[in-house]
């Protein structure tokens, strides 16, 4: 994960006043993806009879007003 916002910095230059999140939790950015619980062969994919290769889960970006701005 922290590969993944070191490249957002790119885009974004307070990327890190963001608290990133899976499904509501809070994702810990020194873990992987899968570590933090997000897998690519979710079997709960064949439940809901989605395509592995079209699904890709949502990750959201909390902004924390953390005042970083003078």
């Amino acid at each position: 994960m922290e590969e993944v916002l070191a490249r957002y910095l790119t885009y974004n230059s307070h990327a890190h006043s963001y608290t990133w999140k899976h499904a509501g939790v809070a994702l810990n950015m020194s873990l992987t993806l899968e570590e933090n619980g997000l897998r690519d062969d979710d079997p709960e994919l064949d439940d809901l009879r989605l395509d592995h290769d079209l699904f890709s889960p949502g990750l959201l970006l909390h902004f924390n007003d953390d005042l970083t701005e003078a």
